[in-house]
């Protein structure tokens, strides 16, 4: 058994120096499982995507943020500190930070090769 414990504020200079942009950073990494630290502010907010690969298992560690979701992301789900959430595989979603500070989570997937199709116009 491998047990690898993450101190979040190992990353707290990145965490806070992160204004315009989203930042992952991974890690660990297995032939069967990935995961990583997603970082989210309202300055750039991500496209609406699908991963067509893999389930996704997100954990809220800071932060206020919702996840718009369905084939025309017409419905939607609240994210605060301590929800956990499950993304199957092939769902279109969109996170959204909607606190003044980075919405920030553990992401975990059942692949480390992931495939991802951004959408534009849902």
């Amino acid at each position: 058994m491998v047990v690898k414990v993450v101190n979040i504020e190992a990353y707290e200079d990145e965490i806070y120096s992160v204004q315009h942009t989203n930042l992952r950073k991974n890690i660990f990494s297995k032939p069967s499982m990935s995961s990583e630290i997603l970082i989210l502010t309202q300055e750039n907010p991500v496209l609406p995507h699908a991963h067509i690969n893999c389930e996704t298992m997100i954990y809220i560690l800071q932060g206020e943020g919702k996840i718009l979701y369905g084939d025309k992301l017409d419905k939607e789900f609240l994210l605060k500190e301590g929800t956990l959430l499950y993304i199957s595989k092939g769902e279109i979603h969109r996170p959204v930070c909607t606190g003044e500070v980075p919405l920030i989570s553990l992401v975990f997937r059942n692949t480390n090769n992931e495939y991802e199709i951004t959408y534009k116009n849902v």
